[in-house]
Order: structure tokens, then sequence, then C-alpha cells
């Protein structure tokens, strides 16, 4: 019995198979390889969907496995962030929303609010940012409690000008943005004794460093010249 001698580009075959791809040799004479490999994970290449693992599909611009390409790609009313491919919850209407975001937004977000309309509690009237707060300025709040913390959203008694402060070296100026009476802003709050305004500590002292003394003198922590 005569054994078959393989050609070339049968063994080849044999050994890509093996190693986990195929080397197909075309017309020309060119080869190219199929991968053989299983489906791949979001970013990973790809030319058609069955390259990616259920649930992701494949970018042809990128050659990248990504979660969407379009609204039809995402489940449960979501819809797809065009510029991360990914899928975002999305309402269109504020049945489709509930709970602290009960307000359905333009964006398709679920907000707290849309206007001070949304805002029913008596003592949080005033939408800011999609969030229903006490205040956005002071303008909003009443006289027993002024000053209106921007980030919270909320009223608190305080100072409105340097007027509602005390006076003293530690308390004569007023900071709007939380209400308190400190002993500085600027420079310009201190004396000639101690003009300079140290601000992380709010308060004047002869110097902050060794430069606002006289030569040979240092600046000690207390804000001192020795």
């Amino acid at each position: 019995m005569k054994l078959r001698r393989w050609r070339s580009t049968e063994a080849a075959l044999v050994v890509g198979f093996l190693s986990g791809a195929v080397g197909v040799t075309a017309c020309g004479g060119e080869e190219s390889e199929i991968a053989l490999d299983g489906p791949t994970l979001a970013g990973a290449g790809c030319r058609l969907d069955a390259d990616c693992v259920p649930g992701l599909v494949c970018d042809s611009r990128s050659g990248g496995c990504v979660e969407c390409l379009s609204d039809a790609h995402c489940a449960g009313g979501r819809t797809c962030d065009l510029a991360r491919n990914a899928c975002a919850t999305g309402c269109t209407s504020n049945s489709d929303c509930g709970g602290e975001q009960p307000v359905c937004a333009a964006s398709g977000e679920c907000v707290g609010c849309r206007d001070s309309s949304d805002c029913m509690d008596g003592e949080r009237s005033v939408c800011a940012a999609g969030q229903c707060v006490e205040c956005a300025s002071n303008t909003d709040c009443e006289a027993g409690e002024p000053v209106c913390l921007v980030a919270e959203g909320d009223c608190i008694a305080g100072c409105t000008s340097n007027a509602d402060c005390a006076g003293t070296e530690e308390t004569q100026t007023c900071e709007p943005s939380t209400g308190l009476c400190v002993g500085c802003l600027t420079d310009a709050d201190c004396s000639d004794d101690e003009a300079i305004c140290d601000l992380p500590q709010r308060r004047c002292v002869e110097c902050t460093t060794e430069a606002d003394c006289p030569a040979g003198e240092i600046c000690t922590p207390e804000g001192e010249c020795e």
C-alpha cells in the first residue's frame, strides 16, 4: 500500500489547527490567518458580532467589542450613550422615574426637579441643579437665617456684611460664603501692625513667610517675626 505524501500546504493546515489558527492560501498564493479563539471581551478586536461575547456587539469603525451602537442594543428602556458606546438609564416621562428623582428631564435623566414648580416641600421649594433645596442664593432665605450655603442649598443664621460682625480683630470681617465672622479675607482687612491676612486661618498676622520679616528674623508658626 502506498502512503500519500502530504504537500506543504496540507501540513501547514494541520499545524495551524493544532496551534489555534488556520493558515488559508488565497488564489494569489498569499496566506491569511483566521483566528479560532473564543468570543472576545469589551475593547478587544473583532470583525463580526459573533467575535464578541454575548451582550456586546462589534464596532466596525474601531474594530472593538462594545456594549451598544444604537438604542436597539440596550434592554429595559435604556438608551445608548454613543460617546461611550455604553447603555445608560434613560426616561421618556415622569412615570419612568421615582423615589428621590421623580422627574424626567429633557436629557432623559431622572432628577429631583426641572424647575421650582416641581418642588412641593414647603421648606425645600427652590429647584437648583436638578434638586429641590431651601435656597440657591441669599434672596431665597428669610431674616432669621439670611445666609444661603449654596453648596448645600441650606439657609443658616450668619452674617451678610461686615456690619453684622462684632468688629474685634478676630471677628471683624464677614465671609458671605459661610456666613461666618472671621478675622480677614484679604490684606486690606488687616491693620498696620498685623498687615498680612493668613487666609487659611482667616486671621491677621505679622508674617506668613520669612520674606515678610526684617533681615535676620524668622517667621514663627504664630505669624510673628522674631
